[in-house]
């Protein structure tokens, strides 16, 4: 049987009192004994990189593999994470509404800040699969990082927290951000030329987290998996009736997720299934990719 989160943050609680240092524990190896900076996913650590440079160590703590659905921070991390100065949470993802309280809790010290403010945000509404957002107890879709136009707002709130933290590097962060910012910039003038014939198609996902994605570049995108439930068989067959209906033959996976039901649609559909991870390390590389793919997908 699972744990509730609740249960979970309330023993991880206790294992921080056990083993901060003082407590009978040794000292968490945090690397070089630069100021550390922890973060959510890997993107953001692409991100925050970009712009300090080599002043801080990032740590992330969902590692690769692993769903923000459904993570728990380790005691090491915890234990870690009360030596950090600073935590640039996404926003929204089911990790940090699970657990930001009690990380906050149990490193009193550390200052955490919300990138997602500012951001138009999508929320969630109950809908058929072909207009389907990803839904989520806060009611947010939280993949704001797939978006171009708001990982410039996440990359302000990066540069405005870093030089709070050491204002004599100002001008060096700030010039980071900027040639950071002109990357972004092209990557969104490509993208949008690439999927610009495009506009108004639809593509399929077993998991809804290209909504924002979707948004930005006029696509629209249908989601097998409906409110984060496991697809029923009336949604597989709603979903197996739209991609026959719309020419759909590509059905996008992550590795994050059971893909199962994605296999059978595509099946049914005879078609294939194609990896797409919005959780890649290299966010820059990783944009460019999926949007290649996207445009082949969509001929």
């Amino acid at each position: 049987m699972k744990c509730k989160p609740a249960i979970l943050a309330a023993v991880l609680s206790l294992l921080l009192f056990l083993l901060l240092p003082g407590c009978g524990s040794p000292t968490p190896d945090v690397g070089s004994g630069k100021p550390l900076i922890y973060v959510s996913i890997l993107p953001q650590k692409y991100f925050v990189e970009r712009i300090v440079a080599n002043n801080f160590d990032i740590h992330v703590m969902i590692p690769p593999g692993h769903s923000p659905a459904t993570y728990a921070p380790t005691p090491r991390q915890i234990r870690t994470l009360s030596l950090s100065v600073l935590y640039m949470r996404i926003g929204h993802i089911p990790f940090e509404s699970a657990w930001m309280e009690n990380i906050a809790a149990n490193a009193k010290n550390m200052k955490i800040v919300d990138t997602s403010i500012g951001i138009e945000l999508i929320k969630s509404e109950k809908e058929e699969p072909s207009h389907n957002h990803d839904h989520h107890h806060s009611g947010i879709d939280p993949h704001i990082w797939l978006s171009p136009k708001a990982v410039k707002m996440q990359c302000k709130h990066i540069l405005d927290a870093v030089i709070e933290l050491d204002p004599q590097n100002r001008q060096v962060f700030q010039n980071n951000y900027r040639r950071l910012l002109e990357d972004i910039d092209q990557l969104h003038r490509e993208i949008a030329a690439l999927l610009e014939k495009h506009r108004g198609k639809k593509f399929m996902v077993f998991h809804p987290a290209w909504s924002y994605f979707a948004r930005d570049y006029r696509l629209v995108q249908v989601s097998i998996e409906i409110e984060g439930k496991s697809p029923s068989p009336m949604d597989l067959k709603k979903a197996v009736d739209i991609a026959k209906k719309d020419g759909i033959h590509v059905i996008f996976v992550q590795k994050q997720f059971d893909n199962a039901s994605a296999r059978a649609v595509a099946n049914e559909i005879k078609g294939e299934v194609i990896p797409m991870d919005p959780l890649a390390p290299d966010w820059l590389d990783n944009m460019k990719q999926i949007a290649q793919t996207l445009s082949w997908a969509l001929k």
